[in-house]
């Protein structure tokens, strides 16, 4: 068993070097699925700025197509999905929290000097990342933030840890995503890079435009024009 694990598998990507982290936060399948309209994400319909026509309508209220979560969730009807079927963004989201996490947690294992600037960007990238869809998946899956409320509903785990043997956390509320969700932002917008060489990796304005858009959810107006204004 032991030589077994010694061997690593051909094609496969088993990283152990910055480098090999940086590749793997290139991974498309962290955006692919769940945000892009032309694969049928929901989230997508959740947007005020869009219009199903009626012969569209007919179209995605047909339960048999894939597209049902679609129109559901431009209709507002919850849940958007099946639920007795697998919730493929809840599924797929958490695998790419696995990807964001596993390159937080590695980098920070294997940097050295003269990759550590290097490493510091991989960090802010992956973090930002989680963040941006920890902050989505709390509002699809639970109330959306009331700056007026308490914010104390159970939503979703906020793991932050790459290990699989390591129990999930208890839920967090609605409260502590947003809070651990900036306390990321925060942390990105200390190393994130201006330039970036893969479009499902965050830069600098991205980050910004991230802050900006958790403080139009917690409508602290100011602070959201602030960061819109960077």
């Amino acid at each position: 068993c032991s030589n077994f694990l010694d061997v690593k598998p051909m094609g496969k990507l088993i990283p152990t070097e910055v480098e090999e982290y940086e590749n793997l936060l290139n991974n498309v399948q962290t955006v692919n699925s769940y945000f892009l309209a032309s694969n049928s994400s929901y989230l997508a319909c959740l947007a005020d700025n869009l219009k199903i026509s009626g012969l569209s309508a007919a179209h995605y209220f047909d339960p048999g197509t894939s597209a049902i979560s679609n129109y559901t969730s431009y209709t507002f009807q919850a849940p958007y999905y099946e639920p007795n079927t697998t919730d493929f963004f809840w599924e797929n989201g958490y695998k790419a929290m696995g990807i964001f996490n596993t390159v937080i947690d590695g980098v920070s294992d294997v940097q050295t000097e003269q990759t550590s600037e290097l490493a510091r960007q991989l960090i802010a990238q992956a973090k930002a990342a989680r963040a941006w869809f920890y902050l989505s998946m709390s509002m699809i899956y639970g109330p959306v933030y009331n700056p007026a409320g308490n914010n104390d509903v159970k939503t979703i785990p906020y793991r932050t840890n790459s290990q699989p043997l390591v129990a999930n956390p208890e839920r967090a509320t609605t409260a502590e995503v947003f809070k651990y969700a900036k306390q990321d932002i925060e942390d990105a917008l200390k190393d994130i890079p201006r330039n970036v060489s893969n479009p499902c990796r965050f830069n600098l304005p991205a980050v910004q435009m991230l802050m900006a858009w958790y403080y139009m959810f917690t409508r602290d107006w100011n602070n959201m024009l602030t960061y819109a204004d960077l």
